[in-house]
This record gives structure tokens, sequence and C-alpha cells, in this order.
């Protein structure tokens, strides 16, 4: 899943690109009225992006740690897990979080136990 966001993100940006660039050969305008007249969609998108790009700085450690806890389970290591994962929740995505379902339970049971 991790990898499959290094390939999405230049792509949302490559398809923000074309669309602009489709923009500006059909309605043959000049750039800054069309970049006027998509200031929202530009505001979003941007801001999709970023938040994509958090989502997956967080995805990273989360696989880095639940690698790790699988080897060495401690309280330090479920509560840091549990902290990343709320981060991660707050974020919005577009996308069925797969990661989530499968090792929420498990970790949250574990996390239960420790408190």
């Amino acid at each position: 899943m991790v990898k499959n966001r290094l390939i999405i993100l230049p792509l949302i940006w490559f398809l923000l690109i074309s669309l602009f660039i489709a923009m500006f050969v059909l309605f043959k305008s000049d750039v800054l009225s069309i970049v006027v007249c998509a200031i929202g969609i530009i505001v979003k998108l941007t801001e999709r992006v970023w938040e994509h790009y958090h989502y997956h700085e967080i995805s990273i450690k989360i696989q880095t740690i639940q690698n790790h806890a699988e080897r060495e389970l401690t309280t330090e290591v479920i509560k840091e897990l549990q902290e990343l994962i709320n981060k991660r929740r707050e974020i919005p995505v577009l996308e069925i979080n797969i990661i989530h379902k499968i090792k929420a339970k498990q970790y949250s049971s574990s996390y239960e136990e420790t408190s």
C-alpha cells in the first residue's frame, strides 16, 4: 500500500497539469484567466496532495513500527503505534484504508490490555 502511494502522488500532479493544459488549449484563453477561474480547484487539489503526502509519511512510520512490533512487542511500541494510527485517522483519504481494517483490531486489543 505504501508503494502505491509513491505512484499515485506524481499521477495526481500529472493529471492536474494536464487538466490546465487542456483548459488552455480548449478555451484559447491566456494562462492567467484560467488560473484565476480555477483557483478554488487548484487550492483544493494542492491541499489533497499535501494530505496525501502526510498520509504517506505516517503510513511508512506505521509500517516500520509494525515490522518491529512483530519481533518485539512492548507497551511503548503499542502506544507509539496507536498515536500514529490516530494521527492517520485524522487525515481525510479518498480510498479504503486496508491496513487499518486488517491490523486495527489486533493492535487495539493489545493497547487495551496494556492500559
